[in-house]
């Protein structure tokens, strides 16, 4: 069985060019502010594209997708549809660990 899935963009820990990326900080801020205006409205599908373009490509077991996060505390997103919805507390899970990317990369910037 094939997997139809387009390989994800690498995340700001994957790019070569770490210190230099201030598109990814625009990124991350466009997909905080989308996620707050209506967290229990977002498509399963558009939450999924907002994890692998930050986080990097998921597991997945039967019906969940777990991202690993990388650093330690909070070692993963559990995300799950629900009738091609996301689950409102699973899209604050994301808020979350956005918030703690945008804080990760401001300080390694200075």
């Amino acid at each position: 069985m094939s997997n139809n899935r387009r390989k994800p963009e690498p995340t700001p820990y994957q790019s070569k060019h770490y210190y230099a990326i201030i598109s990814d900080m625009e990124r991350i801020q466009e997909d905080i502010a989308r996620l707050r205006r209506n967290p229990r409205g977002i498509r399963f599908a558009e939450l999924v594209r907002i994890c692998d373009r930050h986080f990097g490509p998921p597991r997945q077991r039967s019906s969940h997708l777990y991202y690993p996060m990388p650093w330690p505390g909070d070692p993963r997103v559990n995300i799950q549809s629900e009738h091609s919805m996301a689950k409102a507390y699973e899209v604050h899970q994301v808020i979350r660990a956005l918030v703690k990317l945008q804080s990760i990369l401001e300080s390694e910037e200075r």
